[in-house]
């Protein structure tokens, strides 16, 4: 079971006990927990971090605590709201998701592709000049060996740190604390894309790639 459905389960079944309990008077603690929730209103894209900071701290309230909570199917409610958002919206650069397949994607895009070649992992479709953001780059189409598309990179051909900052700020925003970090860039794991923004730097050449990956579980 995801993280998300077992909040909601958990959630849930602690609501069923605070409506079935007393009507005690609610704890600081719980107050806090409530009145987050209560701000997050009508759920939009920009709502994702906010749910998750009521999940968690929902979450790190004693069982008791938890039954006090009187507004959680409110939680519930826009963290399916939320997935169903994730799910729906597609990828930057494209409206192809992560089933369509090379002809599909050549379709959408229009054109054909600059280059075409095979990497060690995907055959590539690249297209050399594209817009991201402000940025100027290329865009690489990924697809595996039954053509389905499986990665979506666009890359920056020389290293920019203000686009580094930039994009890395954009999806903090967007999606709280990246999952994982290393010195090669960070990754924020999401329902529709793993998203990762990393930059290599040699001498004064290098670059940044900014990646959306078939999500993984």
């Amino acid at each position: 079971m995801t993280r998300n459905k077992t909040i909601i389960t958990v959630i849930a079944v602690l609501g069923i006990i605070a409506f079935t309990g007393c009507t005690n008077k609610v704890s600081e603690e719980a107050q806090i927990v409530i009145d987050k929730i209560n701000s997050i209103g009508t759920v939009d894209y920009d709502d994702e971090v906010l749910i998750g900071e009521c999940e968690d701290a929902y979450i790190a309230l004693t069982t008791e605590q938890q039954a006090e909570v009187n507004n959680t199917e409110v939680l519930a409610k826009a963290r399916e709201e939320m997935d169903k958002l994730i799910a729906a919206k597609p990828i930057p650069f494209t409206t192809a998701n992560w089933e369509s397949t090379k002809d599909e994607v050549l379709n959408i895009v229009g054109s054909s592709p600059d280059e075409e070649y095979d990497s060690d992992d995907y055959h590539v479709l690249q297209y050399n000049s594209f817009s991201y953001d402000g940025y100027e780059g290329l865009v690489r189409y990924c697809f595996d060996d039954s053509n389905i598309m499986k990665q979506v990179l666009f890359v920056i051909d020389h290293y920019d740190e203000q686009a580094v900052s930039h994009f890395e700020e954009e999806f903090t925003t967007k999606y709280g604390k990246p999952e994982f970090e290393n010195e090669a860039g960070k990754v924020w794991f999401q329902s529709n894309a793993n998203v990762g923004v990393s930059s290599y730097k040699i001498l004064s050449a290098g670059g940044v790639i900014v990646t959306f990956h078939e999500p993984t579980n």
